[in-house]
């Protein structure tokens, strides 16, 4: 996965968010008014937390949501451990 703003990018257009094109060639300010429309149009939220973590989006069906929201847990799954001593 990449990281930093290239990767953050990409991530909201594969959301749906419109492609800015090069970054490089926006300024500061143009560059804040993308974030702000793109965090609209994906369905975005702001969250009041402290530290991370302050956009939240919707994922999942509208049951999937509502059962998330009424703090009904999700399954549990085993951690995923990868075998060095086999080849892949």
């Amino acid at each position: 996965m990449e990281q930093g703003a290239y990767g953050a990018v990409r991530r909201l257009v594969a959301l749906g968010a419109d492609d800015p094109g090069d970054l490089r060639r926006l300024g500061e300010q143009q560059r804040a008014a993308w974030l702000k429309t793109s965090l609209v149009k994906i369905g975005a939220r702001r969250e009041k937390r402290r530290g991370k973590h302050r956009y939240l989006l919707c994922v999942g069906g509208r049951a999937a949501r509502r059962a998330t929201a009424r703090g009904i847990a999700l399954p549990r799954m085993p951690y995923p451990k990868h075998d060095l001593f086999t080849a892949d």
